[in-house]
């Protein structure tokens, strides 16, 4: 089966975050389970290769170059906000991708597109298969990997599609007065999943739809969540060299080895005590860090120490510098994207907190669970399907967004660490035994593929 991938991010190339980190990892899972995949992505400034195409691992990687479109500092904007072209610009990715598969001969089965910036692909395949005939066998998929970015654009950025007249309305684009990109490869992709289960299940509601819960439901036979999965020979607490200490699930005495290191790096107390909480986050409305710092006394009332690694919204990081500066010793900040920290966070803190408004599929608390992190997370999409709280539990769950939720959580991971340490040790091996592994994900999606192929 031939594979081809239509993204705009995928590690090392281009990343902004999980979009790039699944795209660095997943194709080649793919590739190891025996498929010809093929990866297309802007040749932005940042792209080192000089080549045409790349071989990644059993991948090729192909970039789509246009110096007009893509030679600028940022992916989608830079620091006076979005570029005013990414219409343009994307939708000339999606035709070109599709014209280089043309032009290289290639022969897919599948092409696969990813979030607002793939999307297009679909419609343009849609389109192709009625006017050419090496395309009419070829299927689309497009993966929804997070419903809030949508390619919401004026009406008039969508002519210069070189789509037919009346496509605008026929193809699924009109949202709300304006165009949207994500919503017409909703309405024309062949197959459509997203990040997780849980996700899928609350983007056919209203609270959770984003104005797209209606087609969504319309297409539900065609929709499903297959679970975003981490790359575990990558994320191995064993083999990590940013640790001063390597542990396994057997050997888990070691991983309090890094604990003063990672006190010291945010100017924390060197105290064995406290539950120390780790959170490695953007700094925005979707991962509720603004929630943290509404309940921060009540937080610092209790026994614990906070490590923040983050970078994204300016006020939020300027708060979260000024709680530091009000709590010497308890409360570390460090803005900016460092990922050797973000190891050590892993680990060496006793949990990580992630409480977010709303989450896809999240993979720092699947990688957290690798490295005996016990995760303390809101109960929404991903989250709850990955993190459990009971008996038999990897972590510590709650339900609202009032700090009252939060707290009573941080409670119990606090209480069950200092009153009963060989509880905890189980707790965080439970953690560590969980399969979240991208071949998981690639086996799923394998299935899927030849499922639908049939």
């Amino acid at each position: 089966m031939v594979v081809v991938m239509i993204t705009s991010e995928m590690e090392p190339w281009a990343s902004t975050g999980g979009l790039g980190e699944i795209l660095g990892t997943f194709p080649e899972a793919l590739a190891r389970r025996g498929m010809e995949v093929h990866c297309f992505l802007p040749r932005y400034q940042r792209v080192a290769a000089k080549d045409p195409a790349v071989r990644q691992g059993r991948v090729r990687v192909h970039f789509v170059e246009q110096p007009a479109y893509f030679d600028r500092p940022g992916l989608y904007g830079d620091e006076r906000g979005d570029y005013p072209d990414n219409a343009e610009r994307f939708t000339f990715f999606c035709r070109e991708s599709l014209r280089r598969v043309e032009v290289e001969n290639l022969k897919p089965d599948w092409i696969h597109a990813h979030d607002w910036p793939g999307a297009a692909s679909a419609v343009y395949l849609k389109r192709w298969r009625e006017q050419k005939p090496r395309w009419r066998s070829v299927r689309s998929m497009l993966t929804i990997h997070n419903l809030a970015y949508q390619g919401l654009f004026p009406k008039e950025c969508f002519e210069t599609m070189a789509l037919p007249a009346g496509s605008f309305e026929a193809d699924g684009f009109l949202f709300y007065g304006k165009g949207s990109l994500l919503r017409g490869g909703l309405a024309c992709a062949d197959r459509l999943t997203t990040v997780s289960r849980a996700y899928a299940e609350e983007m056919l509601k209203p609270e959770g739809g984003a104005g797209m819960e209606e087609l969504l439901r319309n297409r539900r036979d065609r929709f499903s969540g297959i679970l975003n999965g981490i790359d575990t020979e990558r994320w191995d607490p064993a083999r990590d060299e940013a640790l001063a200490a390597r542990y396994d699930a057997a050997s888990l005495e070691r991983r309090s080895e890094n604990r003063a290191p990672l006190q010291r790096a945010f100017g924390l107390s060197a105290d064995p005590e406290p539950l120390l909480l780790g959170m490695v986050t953007r700094f925005d409305y979707q991962k509720g860090v603004d929630g943290v710092l509404e309940g921060l006394d009540r937080l610092m009332a209790l026994p614990v120490q906070l490590a923040v690694l983050g970078e994204g919204d300016r006020r939020t990081a300027e708060g979260l510098q000024a709680a530091a500066a009000r709590f010497p010793g308890r409360i570390g900040v460090r803005v900016g994207f460092d990922r050797p920290l973000a190891r050590r966070i892993y680990g060496g803190a006793d949990g990580l907190l992630i409480p977010s408004r709303y989450e896809p599929c999240g993979l720092t608390q699947m990688i957290a669970m690798r490295y005996g992190l016990v995760p303390v997370v809101r109960r929404t999409g991903g989250l709850k399907e990955t993190v459990s709280e009971g008996p038999n539990g990897t972590g510590f769950c709650f339900e609202g967004l009032a700090a009252e939720d939060l707290l009573g959580a941080v409670t119990r991971a606090a209480v069950l660490r200092r009153g009963d340490p060989i509880g905890w040790r189980a707790l965080q091996r439970r953690g560590m035994v969980v399969d979240f592994s991208i071949d998981q994900m690639a086996a799923d999606y394998a299935a899927l593929y030849e499922r639908e192929a049939a």
